[in-house]
């Protein structure tokens, strides 16, 4: 007779097409919200590839409302989805940290949200003078909160990559896609101080490589579902057949 602890665990690792089904267009509408700004081509064409992308929930911006509310949404279902991951799953200790991570910079993110830019923040110049910031504080808690968010994000990142370097998985287009994640992360800030002309581009490449891990993080957990079933049923046939 099989070994009961792993019939169970065969059934407990099998993913059934329907829930591939939701995490597959639950991931794909998270990034789309993350990477809306290909919206403002209909919506706001000034801030299609001009200014930053915070500048489309600004108040006084056609249809900010809209841009505001897709990124909560975004927020929310990261906050949701990531943290169920973190909880539903074995993870190694490193996976976990990393899942966590990302809870951390959606809960950043969806401040951001919520502390909007003031109107009319020169989003396509330098750094705003300190009468500025005095006269508007949300600012403060609005750029804080996306340096966390994109710091937390980089290091799970990175965490993710080296887990996966660990384990021999196969991680060659996701340590690619860190690598430029980091660069335009560091090099890109500094550019685009030296060249404010640069921010809105670097800006839309490092969200482009953001929303690339939004997708990567569930279809992994996927692929660990996979390899825990197949030794699961390994092992439940071994056993039947003693």
């Amino acid at each position: 007779m099989p070994n009961k602890k792993i019939l169970a665990a065969s059934r407990q690792y099998r993913i059934g097409n329907f829930t591939k089904a939701c995490i597959a267009v639950a991931t794909i509408l998270a990034m789309l919200a993350y990477s809306a700004f290909p919206l403002a081509i209909f919506f706001n064409k000034p801030y299609f590839w001009h200014g930053l992308v915070s500048g489309l929930s600004e108040p006084g911006q056609p249809h900010n409302l809209l841009f505001t509310g897709i990124d909560i949404a975004a927020s929310l279902f990261g906050i949701l989805f990531f943290s169920y991951l973190t909880w539903r799953e074995d993870w190694d200790r490193p996976q976990a940290i990393a899942l966590g991570l990302v809870v951390v910079a959606c809960l950043a993110e969806l401040l951001t949200d919520l502390y909007s830019l003031p109107a009319n923040f020169p989003t396509t110049g330098g750094i705003p003078s300190a009468h500025y910031f005095a006269s508007h504080p949300a600012l403060i808690v609005h750029l804080a909160a996306s340096s966390v968010n994109s710091v937390a994000f980089v290091a799970s990142f990175g965490l993710w990559v080296l887990h996966r370097r660990h384990t021999k998985s196969d991680s060659f287009v996701r340590e690619l896609i860190f690598v430029i994640t980091l660069c335009v992360g560091i090099f890109g800030t500094i550019v685009g101080r030296i060249y404010p002309a640069a921010s809105p581009t670097l800006q839309r490449i490092f969200i482009l490589c953001y929303c690339y891990w939004f997708i990567a993080f569930p279809f992994d957990s996927l692929a660990l579902k996979r390899r825990r079933a197949h030794i699961a049923r390994k092992r439940y046939a071994a056993a039947t057949a003693k």
